[in-house]
């Protein structure tokens, strides 16, 4: 159970490493983003949309190290929940938004998938903080592989099904 907290807990410090700096890279884009949501009026989404990559960095980094594990996975399902809400709202308006995942580096739409990841992700940080409470978390370079590994898959995955749905569309509007 210790190596699969640590391989989770390198996944999401990976993957929310990468999401972080794509956003911050392109900051005023993903603050406009989360406006265009629709979810919060627009003063408050362009404050969380500055704000939100900075959370995702500091919940990736405390996932890092042994001794605040526990708060970075809290951190980030936290932010998970949030987004969780988010996209479903975004889902039941039938509103059609780039979900913003992953910044511009990787194009996604707030769809189905992206609920489904987040179930994922969010279960993988609640592993994480559950094993925390008892053992803390310590990356070792077997983890930090594997964790890596998967964050790479899942980035795959999200890829082929952006273009699977672009030729989907492509499709129907013929």
């Amino acid at each position: 159970m210790q190596m699969l907290a640590g391989v989770l807990a390198m996944f999401l410090c990976t993957l929310f490493v990468i999401s972080a700096v794509a956003k911050i890279a392109h900051l005023s884009a993903f603050r406009e983003l989360t406006v265009a949501y629709g979810v919060l009026p627009a003063p408050i989404a362009r404050g969380l949309g500055i704000l939100l990559p900075f959370a995702e960095l500091s919940g990736a980094a405390l996932l890092c190290h042994g001794g605040t594990s526990l708060y970075g996975s809290l951190v980030l399902l936290v932010l998970l929940l949030g987004f969780a809400w988010a996209v479903s709202t975004v889902l039941r308006a039938k509103k059609n938004v780039s979900c913003g995942c992953y910044g511009k580096f990787l194009d996604a739409r707030a769809d189905r998938f992206t609920l489904f990841k987040i179930g994922v992700l969010a279960a993988a940080a609640l592993i994480v903080m559950i094993r925390s409470f008892s053992h803390p978390v310590h990356p070792s370079p077997g983890s930090i592989l594997l964790g890596s590994f998967l964050t790479a898959c899942l980035l795959a995955a999200q890829a082929v099904w952006s273009y699977h749905a672009k030729v989907m569309d492509r499709l129907k509007n013929r």
